[in-house]
């Protein structure tokens, strides 16, 4: 794991006054929202969308704990976001090999990605700091329940 050196300590307030809140946009359930990393509408029409969330981002002055998390629209318009985090950091779930989630797509397996069926959602993502700091790697992961949860493809980086 990479030392206490590796991140830098970045202080702020969050913000929590509802008025800032979006109406009729996408907006984080908690921490720091980054990148979008997919957006596609599945087989059922329902879009979905992934974007970088750093849930910890503030407390105690925490960084380095980037996951994907998830969020559905029948509209494009209203999104729900799941009430937990698709594609989890090491930090979050230590059972999975990658580090934190970077930038990566989903698409909808036809079968013929190894160890898929037909309609499994499969995401390729970048991850760092998986066992050296400063390592980055590609990893496949998939889901049977839709988009909302993720589990490594294999044990090993693509």
């Amino acid at each position: 794991m990479c030392d206490s050196n590796t991140f830098k300590t970045v202080n702020y307030t969050p913000q929590t006054d509802p008025s800032y809140n979006q109406e009729h946009h996408l907006e984080n359930p908690a921490g720091f929202m980054d990148d979008m990393q997919s957006i596609f509408q599945d087989r059922s029409g329902l879009w979905h969308v992934y974007y970088l969330n750093e849930p910890t981002w503030g407390i105690n002055n925490e960084i380095g704990n980037s996951n994907w998390q998830h969020a559905t629209s029948i509209d494009g318009t209203h999104w729900v976001n799941d009430s937990d985090i698709a594609i989890k950091s090491r930090k979050l779930d230590p059972t999975v090999k990658w580090g934190s989630v970077a930038t990566g797509s989903v698409v909808i397996s036809d079968g013929s990605i190894a160890g898929t069926t037909d309609g499994d959602f499969v995401a390729f993502f970048s991850s760092y700091g998986a066992v050296n700091c400063g390592e980055q790697s590609i990893w496949a992961a998939i889901s049977k329940d839709n988009g909302h949860s993720y589990q490594p493809l294999s044990d090993l980086a693509v």
